[in-house]
């Protein structure tokens, strides 16, 4: 295991522990909050991570985590102007 893989580890373990006594799912803004504070701490366990290497960390642990949507960020299809396309693509894909 990379040592990046062991910080994405860390990292995914720390924010579940922070978030889950909510109770519920996180909202973004508690996701990044409790992702601004692990990393704050990985100095402290001698795990340098660049800024770009935390995004992709990041990235990766809100795939992996169910997050509440406010109800402003769902996207309204007629409002944003979505257009469907999986049912006309879908001959392609299969």
């Amino acid at each position: 295991m990379t040592d990046f893989e062991n910080v994405k580890g860390l990292v995914f373990d720390n924010i579940v522990r922070l978030t889950n006594p909510l109770g519920r799912p996180p909202t973004y803004d508690e996701l990044l909050d409790a992702a601004d504070k692990v990393k704050k701490i990985l100095p402290i366990l001698g795990k340098n991570v660049s800024d770009a290497d935390f995004d992709k960390i990041l990235r990766s642990v809100r795939a992996g985590l169910t997050v509440q949507m406010e109800d402003e960020e769902a996207c309204i299809e007629e409002a944003a102007g979505h257009k469907k396309w999986l049912n006309t693509a879908k001959s392609d894909i299969d």
